[in-house]
Formats: C-alpha cells, structure tokens, sequence
C-alpha cells in the first residue's frame, strides 16, 4: 500500500515537473501579455532601489521601459507586508521572472488540485489519482 502512494506521489510530481518545463518553454516561444505580473515586478524593481512601489509616476516609468503601452501605469495593489514577494521576482530580468512566476503559478495550481482531489475522496480508479483532462 505504501509503495503504490509512493509510486503515486512519484507520477504527480513528474507529471508536475513535465508540465511546468513544457509551460516554460512555450513561455519562451509566445510572447506573454503583460496583464497585472508587470505591476509586481514594478513594485519589486522599485523596492530594490530604495524607491516608493506605490508611486504611479515611479511604476509608469518602469512600466514603459519594458513595453506597456497604455497611458497610465498598472499600480500594485497589495499591502506592504507583502512587499518581500515583488522584491525576490525583481532580482530576475523581466521575461525570466514572468516566465518563473506563469510556471509556478501553474505548477500550484495543479498542486492544488491533486490534494483536493484526495482530500474530497476522489478517485475510483486504480490509482486513485485524479483524471489529467489538459
């Protein structure tokens, strides 16, 4: 019983791994939207130089410089306390730290989804794992 829940650990965690190096590499190739990454790793870069991360003026400037085209800025909008996350992504260049943060992203999410898949009972089959449907 023991080696088939290792043997099932084993096959999520490499099912995980797969997914988040195919994610990467497709991460690499398609040039990813901005979307509200680009307002962290702003605050981030500013926190690293001493700067305010809630400036608007401040974030826009960063922001422009790595290709936002909107007028106005996409300010962080999480507390202060939090400020030790953006700061570790803004040590890595812009695309590496987005394509880091699309992977692990996903590779929580997946994470999430198998243990609440065996948290709520699921599975009749043979391993007990959850149906892969992506």
């Amino acid at each position: 019983m023991k080696s088939a829940r290792l043997r099932d650990g084993q096959t999520v965690i490499s099912l995980l791994c797969c997914g988040a190096l195919f994610f990467a590499t497709v991460c690499k190739i398609l040039a990813l939207p901005y979307v509200d990454f680009i307002a962290i790793w702003s605050a981030g870069r500013l926190l690293l130089g001493h700067l305010n991360p809630y400036s608007p003026d401040a974030i826009l400037a960063i922001e422009r410089a790595q290709g936002w085209l909107l007028p106005i800025g996409q300010p962080m909008h999480y507390p202060p306390w939090s400020l030790y996350i953006p700061a570790l992504i803004a040590l890595l260049p812009f695309r590496a730290a987005q394509v880091m943060w699309m992977t692990l992203s996903l590779a929580l999410s997946c994470f999430s989804a198998v243990g609440l898949w065996h948290f709520f009972g699921g599975g009749s089959g043979r391993s007990g794992s959850p149906p892969w449907c992506f």
